[in-house]
């Protein structure tokens, strides 16, 4: 067998063996990953149904007062989460619908302000009522 035919094979078997063993780490890896992404949706799954539960028990109670605090509270938190949307998401993963749906909290928040009066939580939510498609990333 020649050397250059013992080289590729050489360097063949070396970059079949790196693919396979990329393959099994990187499998293993989204293993570990998956189900803390699968059991972080059932939380959120479970935390919205309870918020639902208490604002709707508050509605049936006709106190809307406080379903109206809770509702408020949630949007706020929700912007919070959204407020680093363009800087965890990247551009080719980001979604239409989040700056579609962030026109319509900003129209609402534009009519009826947040009553959050911390200065971190306020600055958080004007980043996230600022997103847009057009918005660059500064770093």
């Amino acid at each position: 067998m020649s050397s250059s035919l013992k080289f590729a094979l050489v360097v063949g078997t070396t970059a079949l063996v790196s693919v396979v063993a990329g393959y099994l780490i990187a499998g293993y890896q989204l293993s570990r990953a998956m189900p803390i992404a699968f059991t972080s949706s059932y939380l959120t799954a479970a935390l919205d149904a309870d918020s639902d539960v208490q604002t709707l028990r508050a509605i049936h109670a006709n106190d809307l007062a406080k379903a109206t605090s809770i509702l408020e509270a949630r949007i706020d938190l929700d912007l919070l989460h959204l407020s680093v949307y363009n800087d965890a998401v990247s551009p080719e993963w980001r979604d239409a619908v989040v700056y579609a749906d962030l026109a319509t909290v900003r129209k609402y928040r534009t009519e009826v302000p947040s009553s959050n009066d911390s200065p971190e939580v306020r600055a958080a939510i004007a980043k996230a009522l600022a997103l847009s498609p057009e918005t660059r990333d500064r770093k």
